[in-house]
């Protein structure tokens, strides 16, 4: 079973391949990382709306080397019962 901390450190690592994607450091082929995302995935941003994976992964790939930025997580969760993890960035 998941765990908060097996959690986090998807998401860590997630967010670190987003980081040297975003700034051009990536190798193009890792948009394969992307493939730990399930097809159930959802992101809510700030403004309350939700993009599916399709929609996120577009997102990404039209982004590669023209957004440079730096990710801070917070307050990661982990729900077992829901099987649903919560974090900020």
């Amino acid at each position: 079973m998941i765990q908060t901390d097996s959690f986090e450190a998807e998401v860590r690592e997630l967010h670190a391949f987003f980081q040297r994607w975003y700034s051009g450091a990536a190798d193009p082929i890792e948009i394969l990382r992307l493939d730990v995302l399930a097809d159930s995935f959802v992101m809510i941003g700030p403004d309350g709306e939700s993009s599916d994976v399709d929609e996120v992964r577009a997102f990404v790939e039209a982004a590669y080397g023209r957004r440079p930025t730096e990710f801070k997580i917070l307050n990661v969760a982990f729900h077992p019962d829901t099987l649903i993890g919560t974090y900020e960035d």
